[in-house]
């Protein structure tokens, strides 16, 4: 429009004049003809007039030649025809004439003129044309949805999470055509092109005054979608057409966030966490380098007073430890076999490197004679992932058959000895007998034996042991292996090392035994490893449009500091995350993801909340601490 405004900025009065000489007044070829000069006045000018607008304007012509005795007044359109009524005045000798005329009711086209023509002397005709201003009014452009914010996304994944929004149609108008519109042009519009149009045009010898684009598909539209643009085309107007513009505004879909934290289904959120402990320690150890634990009895029955660990198959009991594998000597093909936890003659566990079959072999086992096993579970070199920490557990329940080993939180075959436990369930007493109360040992269990092993140093530390006097459950142990624990009534041993107080020597029980450790044969504590705390919950960003390409994952923290930030591209739709949240800053308040788009500036931002506790308190030995929560 503002090209076609353009053109009637600056009005110049430009006269065709065609002077007709007739009578017996004979033209010669080489005379100049007069060109009356006459004074021609309108109201409100030559224009602008806005197409359709209640207006009158009073033209003024005088200062006519001598003898005028006729003067014609009228519009005509850019082909010459005549538009509307016109105006004629009469007489012998006319010095001035007006037309006050209703704009409004000549339909007036664009660029349209106007026309005087007179009648003076003897018989002689004089033409006057003057291009008269006309603006077509505002086009009127809606929309029965609005222009905006639309949600543009509408396809579907193959997950059951993904919920696409529903449909939405709109029906785009153009009333208020300018004069004689014969064509109109909607098109939908991104940065710099066209991305669908529609055309509408007259039947011949007719012209639009509104037109529609029905039942427009506007989810579907792409992101970039910016605005609706109306071209109409109209007789007398710029060729390029008048256009009118409205911005649409295109938001994207909601992403979904899935959290699978624990064993749990977090959706559009994430789970609280505790920070890792990452200033704490681990034990080192080796064939000889041990910790030995307090084994002291207690309560009135026969078993209590053998000792709190001298147990094996009259309870259910659990034991869960990290140990750190000497990599290098197991895959190097080194036979042999390590005790690492024992307590009396009751049991020990143990770890035997099988390098014929790629694969290590735990076993429970009853010292009472050489190569008593209860029960075994094995692994492959291939589980191992050529990582040296991780994580093992036994459990024993009632019936006693029923024992179990598990390895990373995961459940082990594990194999029984019917045989053996059923002897020593009828030598129970015989048994028995052999029990006191010597202490627990962790690490090198050659140390101090009568009768040394053929022990190899294949386990070379040990991180966050526990004994329980209950069954641990599978579920349990998979969602809490790699988490810090607080005391249980259950806990009849917890060492997690971090006490800053051990003097080098001592070691604080954390349970409510308070059977604290003693450093022994040159075993350290030694800087934490993160790992054992390291807890794997899996992100599933479902992107919220199917033009995604990547997504930027920013944890931020209250002083908005990023904590980490790194980009995944798109698969499908989906980015999938495998995060230790708990390794974050317990400062970090939420998680960012901002969604790009080609041809898109900037991206699109989602918030989450993100709530990190801080570590656990490290508890500190306490004469008597036990005893007084026992109580």
């Amino acid at each position: 429009m503002k090209q076609f405004y353009k053109i009637f900025r600056t009005l110049a009065l430009s006269i065709l004049m065609l002077a007709t000489l007739s009578g017996n007044t004979t033209p010669v070829a080489d005379t100049i003809i007069y060109v009356p000069q006459i004074n021609l006045t309108a109201s409100s000018g030559f224009g602008p007039y806005i197409a359709g607008k209640i207006q009158n304007d009073l033209i003024v012509t005088d200062n006519l030649p001598p003898e005028t005795s006729k003067v014609t007044f009228c519009f005509l359109d850019i082909d010459g025809i005549q538009v509307g009524d016109g105006f004629t005045k009469t007489g012998t000798n006319l010095d001035s004439v007006s037309w006050e005329v209703e704009l409004h009711s000549l339909d007036l086209p664009l660029s349209p003129g106007l026309s005087l023509e007179l009648v003076y002397g003897n018989n002689s005709l004089a033409r006057y044309f003057i291009p008269y201003a006309v603006y077509p009014d505002t086009i009127e452009v809606e929309s029965t949805m609005g222009f905006g914010p639309f949600i543009s996304n509408n396809y579907l994944f193959s997950d059951t999470l993904w919920q696409p929004v529903p449909a939405v149609y709109t029906t785009f108008s153009a009333k208020v055509l300018p004069p004689r519109t014969d064509k109109v042009v909607f098109y939908l519009m991104d940065e710099t092109a066209a991305i669908d149009s529609f055309y509408v045009s007259s039947l011949p010898g007719m012209y639009l005054d509104s037109v529609s684009w029905d039942n427009v598909r506007i989810d579907a539209l792409p992101l970039s979608t910016r605005q609706l643009k109306v071209v109409s085309w109209c007789h007398g107007g710029p060729d390029a057409g008048i256009s009118v513009e409205k911005n649409l505004s295109m938001e994207i879909q909601t992403p979904f966030l899935a959290c699978y934290s624990n064993g749990l289904l977090y959706q559009d959120s994430i789970p609280s966490a505790i920070q890792n402990q990452t200033d704490g320690h681990v034990l080192l150890v080796d064939s000889t380098k041990n910790m030995t634990v307090t084994n002291m009895p207690g309560g009135n029955s026969f078993l209590d007073r053998l000792g709190s660990y001298s147990f094996m198959m009259y309870r259910p009991w659990s034991f869960e430890s990290w140990i750190r594998f000497d990599m290098e000597k197991i895959t190097s093909g080194a036979e042999g076999r390590m005790t690492f936890m024992k307590v009396d003659s009751a049991w020990e566990i143990v770890v035997e490197n099988k390098p014929e079959v790629d694969s290590l072999k735990f076993i429970l086992n009853c010292p009472i004679q050489a190569g008593y096993d209860i029960a075994h579970a094995q692994i492959s070199y291939s589980q191992l992932q050529e990582k040296e920490w991780h994580h093992i557990a036994f459990t024993s329940n009632l019936p006693v058959y029923i024992k179990r080993f598990y390895f990373d939180g995961n459940l082990l075959d594990t194999y029984v000895n019917i045989e053996h436990l059923d002897y020593l369930g009828s030598h129970a007493y015989e048994y028995l007998s052999l029990l006191g109360t010597k202490p627990l040992i962790f690490g090198g269990c050659n140390a101090g034996v009568r009768r040394r092993s053929d022990d190899l140093s294949l386990i070379t530390a040990m991180d966050e042991i526990r004994m329980w006097k209950v069954t641990l459950s599978g579920d349990y142990i998979k969602n809490n292996f790699s988490r810090p624990t607080l005391q249980s009534e259950n806990l009849t041993g917890y060492w997690n090392f971090n006490d800053l107080n051990c003097n080098g020597v001592n070691v604080a029980d954390l349970s409510y035994q308070c059977n604290n450790g003693t450093l022994m044969n040159g075993a350290l504590l030694i800087g934490q490893f993160p790992g054992v705390q390291f807890i794997m919950d899996t992100l599933v960003f479902h992107s919220s449009h199917a033009l995604t390409d990547s997504v930027k994952f920013d944890f931020i923290d209250k002083s908005n500091i990023v904590s980490d930030s790194f980009t995944l591209f798109s698969e499908n739709g989906k980015f999938t995350v495998f995060y230790d949240i708990e390794a974050l800053p317990y400062t970090t308040n939420l998680l960012r993801t901002t969604e790009y788009f080609p041809g898109t500036d900037g991206g699109y931002s989602t918030i989450y909340d993100v709530i990190i506790y801080p570590p656990l308190p490290v508890a500190t030995i306490r004469t008597g601490w036990g005893n007084y929560y026992a109580s």
